[in-house]
């Protein structure tokens, strides 16, 4: 249904001396991935990894550098005609600026179908939206208010259906349950998953909850400055993953355990996408990292059940083996150690805590008033 190959973005800042070369920012750099008809890709990286780039590639809000976007066996040019816009649709991050305050939510639905020239009369219009906002959980109420007057899980719903007025091939969803509490965004997700099962839609999913992407993965993708590192199976990149940065970002999520909670073992921070490191840009907080590590780029290559772009991809076990391994030889597990023949190494030679509170680490207590 959907097919990207070659992907890439490179925007042009002004260097501030003259005479001096403009600064190229690599947002992205040669992403490819397909998903068919029914299916759900989620991408998922730390903020500046290109994710949203991506998404507004997709879309044709940003012309790409290089590389082509498909849907439904039609190639998409960079200056979209309204049929191409129709075939893929953008829920945006923040449904606020998606809207205008000072018109009602029935303006905003039908200014699609109007630009599109679907629905002859205002009352076919009509029809339509109130369909549509019915399929999403909204009623007739909500189409009189302003985006003020209504929840903000109701204006994540009335931005979707927005989107599928025009009955698209593919879904793009920038962060949509970024700004909604708990129990909205439990709402959001069983409302995807029920449009995903009847209307036969395909979705990239762009977020940084992994929970979120998690529950709604067929695919999924792993972003490190511009490129993916790793991608798979739902199933295999949370339950299983196997590239360094995707441990370490796995291993960053909260846990409610104390007993169960590890550390991260990635160091640093992002790397600049202005001055990338030479070679994997991830190697300078990897803890595995080697001295190719820092000389070539690793391609992204199917490495047993997915793609890995990591040049110690074959000797990294899978957590679950590593596991097996470390229980074998009677040797605690050290935070998310991927060789089981050095379980030091795994650390990057530093001391592994199982629970934050052996970490030397001094916590003032809290002062009784």
């Amino acid at each position: 249904m959907l097919q990207v190959s070659g992907l890439r973005k490179h925007f042009e800042l002004a260097a501030g001396h003259v005479g001096k070369d403009p600064v190229v920012v690599r947002a992205v750099e040669d992403v490819s991935f397909a998903i068919d008809k029914g299916e759900t890709l989620t991408i998922v990286g730390e903020s500046g990894c290109g994710k949203s780039t991506i998404a507004k590639m997709l879309v044709g809000l940003v012309a790409p550098t290089a590389g082509t976007v498909e849907v439904a066996g039609r190639m998409l040019s960079p200056d979209r005609t309204q049929d191409d816009r129709r075939l893929i649709q953008l829920v945006s991050q923040n449904p606020w600026s998606a809207l205008n305050r000072r018109r009602t939510l029935r303006h905003a639905l039908e200014q699609p179908l109007l630009a599109h020239g679907i629905g002859r009369t205002k009352a076919d219009r009509a029809r339509l939206v109130g369909e549509m906002v019915e399929r999403v959980g909204l009623t007739d109420r909500h189409l009189g208010q302003l985006p003020a007057g209504v929840s903000g899980g109701e204006l994540a719903r009335a931005v979707l259906a927005r989107a599928l007025l025009l009955s698209p091939q593919v879904l793009v969803l920038d962060e949509p349950t970024a700004s909604l509490d708990v129990s909205v965004k439990a709402t959001v997700v069983n409302l995807l998953l029920d449009l995903r099962a009847e209307l036969g839609l395909s979705m990239v999913l762009i977020t940084h909850e992994l929970d979120i992407a998690r529950k709604l993965a067929d695919k999924s993708a792993v972003m490190y400055l511009g490129r993916i590192v790793e991608q798979g199976s739902g199933e295999q990149v949370f339950d299983e993953p196997r590239h360094p940065y995707t441990r370490m970002l796995l291993a960053s999520m909260p846990v409610a355990d104390p007993e169960h909670r590890r550390l991260p073992e990635g160091l640093g921070e992002v790397a600049s996408a202005i001055a990338p490191p030479p070679g994997c840009a991830y190697h300078p907080r990897c803890a595995y990292a080697e001295a190719i590590c820092g000389t070539a780029v690793p391609e992204l290559l199917l490495q047993g059940d997915r793609m890995l772009a990591c040049h110690r991809a074959d000797e990294l076990g899978l957590p679950s083996e590593v596991a097996a391994a470390h229980a074998a030889a009677g040797v605690p597990l050290p935070l998310h150690a991927s060789s089981p023949a050095d379980p030091q190494r795994a650390t990057g030679g530093r001391q592994a805590y199982d629970d934050p509170s052996d970490a030397p680490v001094p916590v003032p207590e809290r002062t009784k008033t």
